[in-house]
């Protein structure tokens, strides 16, 4: 793939991915408002609604018209549940020669357009570049927040800076730039995705990780930049020991399908046989039963045991139900890669 584009681009679609987000979403659409949009360059923002069952739809077109439009705003339905979904829905239907993927709960700081333009502008080989979010809590943060702020999509992408195609090979999807027409190039090649990343209530995680590798397959760069912040709003529901252990088990059902594409990446064979798949149920319900004991024998809560506790407990749900789900899984992420590599 890897075709080239002379000149610069000059068009933005923001795109935001909604889910039952009436609560949540006005100060995201307050600070879309009030970006500072780049000289000569068309802006669009598109909302769409992920199956909502409230008033989202309703209440994002009342703000935007509270706000005096500044720039042209569509509202979509995906009726298909998940954020790659949602995505891909938007995808499709922006004009713009970039893509910004702003989740409801995110509020970028002014100059964001401005910034992450003149960093993609500069190098056509940028497939994606991310950015770097702060938390913003509701009320007090917990103690233990700082310890697992990663799992919340906050704080510095990854060690090396800016670039991450070699290294970590994708960012957060919160606060993302993307180049559409590589996108599309990837959504038209017959390239199967196998994450959907959340759906409704469930916090599955892994769709960020594969479109990362989905471009790096493709031969084009991914960066990210300190300079691209913005906050990340996290409610009190969300600051809970119940929903961390929700993240953990999501990350848990993902993490066969990641090491499935780096195994391709590198052209290494992810071995799937029964004996070997059956093994390591077995080595996982040991460390589980270790883990419970010290858990039990812990007098005070120990959050690093509970997240291994929280972790095993989903990977042995996750092999004992998924096998043929994994196997068909790992036969399409090598079918994805080697179409993208062609």
């Amino acid at each position: 793939m890897n075709s080239k584009v002379n000149g610069p681009n000059r068009s933005i679609s923001i795109i935001v991915c909604c889910y039952n987000s009436e609560l949540r979403i006005e100060q995201t659409i307050r600070c879309l408002s009030q970006l500072i949009l780049p000289n000569s360059t068309d802006v669009e923002l598109i909302v769409v609604d992920n199956a909502s069952t409230d008033n989202t739809s309703i209440i994002v077109q009342e703000l935007w018209e509270s706000f005096d439009s500044p720039f042209p705003m569509r509202l979509l339905f995906e009726e298909k549940p998940g954020l790659s979904n949602a995505r891909k829905k938007g995808t499709e239907s922006a004009k713009g020669d970039f893509l910004l993927f702003c989740d409801d709960d995110n509020l970028l700081r002014a100059e964001y357009l401005e910034i992450g333009l003149e960093i993609l502008n500069k190098n056509e080989s940028v497939a994606i570049l991310g950015g770097i979010g702060t938390e913003l809590i509701e009320s007090d943060k917990p103690e233990w927040f700082d310890r697992v702020r990663v799992m919340y999509a906050v704080g510095d992408q990854h060690k090396d800076y800016p670039d991450l195609t070699h290294s970590k090979q994708y960012v957060y999807g919160a606060g993302a730039f993307m180049r559409k027409r590589i996108l599309t190039e990837i959504f038209e090649s017959n390239i199967k995705q196998v994450f959907t990343d959340r759906t409704g209530n469930k916090l599955i995680s892994g769709g960020d990780n594969e479109l990362g590798y989905l471009i790096v397959a493709s031969g084009y760069q991914i960066q990210w930049s300190r300079e691209l912040t913005f906050k990340h709003f996290i409610p009190n529901e969300r600051l809970n020991y119940d929903y961390l252990k929700r993240m953990r088990l999501g990350y848990a059902y993902s993490l066969p399908l990641i090491n499935m594409y780096r195994a391709a990446l590198e052209g290494k064979e992810y071995t799937f046989k029964i004996n070997s798949w059956f093994s390591d149920i077995v080595i996982s319900l040991k460390r589980f039963i270790r883990i419970s004991i010290r858990l039990r024998r812990s007098k005070k809560r120990n959050l690093t045991l509970l997240l291994e506790y929280w972790f095993y407990l989903g990977r042995i749900k996750a092999l004992i139900s998924s096998f043929e789900f994994y196997r068909n899984a790992n036969r399409q992420i090598k079918k994805n890669i080697s179409i993208l590599r062609s």
